[in-house]
């Protein structure tokens, strides 16, 4: 795999007018269950009760933004977190 995960968290970091105010990225990249280059992106939300059409546009730029760094041929995973449950989890 040619991008790091820093370079797309930089990518990401850079989106202006999200349709929903993300915390922060984590991103990792690797190989996924069958061993094909993938990428993983959680996302922070400060707000977690948001509009489902919000987050399926989110998705969409996340994708995009994924693909023009990292190309077509790599598996792109998203999942959604809210600060309020990291908090917990510490």
């Amino acid at each position: 795999m040619s991008v790091t995960a820093a370079e797309i968290r930089e990518a990401l970091e850079t989106l202006a007018r999200l349709p929903v105010e993300v915390d922060s990225w984590h991103v990792e990249t690797g190989g996924d269950w069958t061993d094909d280059p993938a990428i993983w992106v959680w996302v922070i939300l400060a707000d977690p009760a948001l509009d489902t059409a919000d987050l399926f546009a989110l998705r969409k730029t996340i994708r995009d933004t994924v693909r023009k760094h990292a190309g077509d041929e790599i598996g792109i995973y998203i999942r959604f977190r809210a600060t309020s449950e990291l908090a917990q989890a510490e």
